[in-house]
């Protein structure tokens, strides 16, 4: 009962319906009694952000009029009181942009009354049985969770929570089986979570079948390519849940469940633009380690592959170029040779030297923060060196006054034990093999070069050594 309820209104802001003709473009006027400010507000929702699409003004008879030649993408949009105050939530579709409300600011969503569409009549009816079923569910609960409720009691109000769910299920498949094309039949539909079958075995065992059943058939209900539903509360957090919730936080799998979404999406290049475009930010601005490589399939795969035609040549030569820039030392890929002289001018290559756990230290003499993470490499270095770690410390100077200041920063931060490396004629392609654009830069390579680890603070090296050697023991 509840879960139905509360799907239900995930959705709604306030709670009002229209659709609009595309070739009239858009013209919705809205009078609200007893509300005094000077303007109103008309915005949508889209991903987790919200964007004012106007601003209407009221004229002599306090009427609000959001018009223009254009006509309004399909979605939902919001009325609301400036700054941010909600008031009544809209919809418009491609048949229909040309209707009036008429409410009270006390009661806004009660009160509502829509002429121009049959629909929104429809729609807003549909409100206002789930507003009432809630209410009425928010009674029962209180009861039920009243200390003073006995066992009899409390069947009784399960009982009666029950009958209000199998109330709103059967209303949403009548309204449904009424209007079929209906965009609020849509938004219903969308809403409506698959039922799963019974499931056998432990408690374990069902967790597990009914985590891999809900991620094969969390989108049953919604079509990810359906333009009208882009701009609504739910659409993309459904496909945030399912990404960040039902899926396995590695970059495999994160990988595989952004293709399902982008295969599902890419009929609707509105809808293929905003999921491109929002995946590729996210996994650009995460901090986790090793989601790049999210980042760079999706670069590689759709924006350098031409779906991504929406954006300036510019820009998807910076992406482009950023993600051919990452691919080479992405976690799990064996990171490139190189050879640079020691401390005592002997050429010392990466793929020369044996050590089940490779540690490459990439720092700059005048960087704080390298003298930080330079005390953190130097205790793991002693900790474990009888766990087979060693240490290659790359001093990034491309120029001989910074090859001497190197030596420097290597005695005062007690280096001398590592295996210091420089070079001026060298480190360019190196840094730029490995991407370095600023240091202290650490990776961590298993035995046979593979990268383990990249990215890491200084502590961050700590702990994940540690659990590393512990693992392997």
């Amino acid at each position: 009962m509840y879960r139905t309820i509360r799907v239900v209104f995930q959705f709604f802001f306030l709670g009002a319906f229209s659709l609009v003709s595309f070739s009239q473009g858009h013209e919705i006027k809205v009078k609200v009694e007893g509300y005094t400010q000077k303007s109103l507000i008309l915005a949508y929702q889209l991903g987790n952000k919200t964007y004012v699409q106007d601003t209407a003004v009221a004229d002599n008879a306090g009427v609000f009029v959001f018009n223009g030649k254009e006509p309004l993408k399909p979605g939902m949009y919001i009325i609301a009181e400036p700054p941010a105050k909600e008031l009544l939530t809209i919809l418009c579709d491609e048949r229909n942009q040309r209707f009036a409300v008429k409410t009270t600011f006390k009661e806004p969503v009660k009160n509502a009354v829509f002429t121009g569409s049959v629909e929104n009549k429809d729609f807003n009816s549909y409100v206002q049985f789930i507003v009432n079923q809630r209410s009425k569910a928010t009674d029962l609960n209180s009861k039920k969770e009243d200390p003073a409720a006995n066992a009899v009691d409390i069947a009784a109000i399960d009982k009666k929570l029950n009958e209000l769910d199998l109330a709103v299920n059967q209303y949403q498949k009548n309204f449904i089986s009424k209007h079929p094309g209906s965009f609020t039949s849509l938004i219903i539909k969308a809403n409506t979570d698959p039922v799963p079958p019974v499931f056998s075995g432990t408690a374990e065992e069902k967790n597990r079948q009914l985590l891999y059943w809900t991620r094969a058939h969390l989108f049953d209900n919604i079509n990810l390519a359906e333009e009208k539903l882009l701009r609504t509360p739910f659409f993309a957090s459904k496909v945030d849940y399912y990404i960040d919730k039902l899926t396995v936080q590695q970059p495999d799998s994160i990988i595989q469940a952004i293709d399902r979404v982008i295969s599902l999406a890419r009929a609707s290049k509105p809808n293929l633009q905003f999921f491109l475009t929002d995946l590729l930010n996210k996994y650009a601005k995460s901090t986790i380690i090793g989601m790049d490589a999210v980042y760079v399939h999706i670069a590689l795969t759709y924006y350098d592959k031409g779906m991504a035609d929406w954006i300036q040549q510019e820009n998807l030569d910076k992406i482009l170029t950023n993600a051919r820039a990452l691919e080479p030392t992405l976690i799990g890929k064996i990171a490139p040779d190189f050879g640079l002289s020691d401390a005592n001018n002997q050429l010392i290559r990466l793929y020369d030297f044996k050590a089940p756990l490779t540690i490459l230290f990439f720092w700059s003499h005048e960087s704080d923060g390298c003298r930080k993470t330079a005390g953190s490499v130097l205790r793991v270095a002693d900790r474990f060196k009888d766990k087979g770690v060693r240490v290659l410390t790359i001093n990034c100077a491309d120029l001989p006054a910074g090859i001497e200041a190197g030596k420097a920063f290597i005695t005062q931060n007690k280096l001398e034990s590592l295996t210091n490396l420089s070079g001026t004629l060298k480190i360019g392609s190196i840094k730029s093999q490995y991407n370095i654009r600023k240091t202290p830069q650490l990776f961590v390579l298993g035995k046979n070069k593979k990268i383990l680890f990249k990215n890491l603070s200084g502590e961050q090296l700590e702990e994940q050594i540690n659990y590393f050697v512990n693992l392997n023991e």
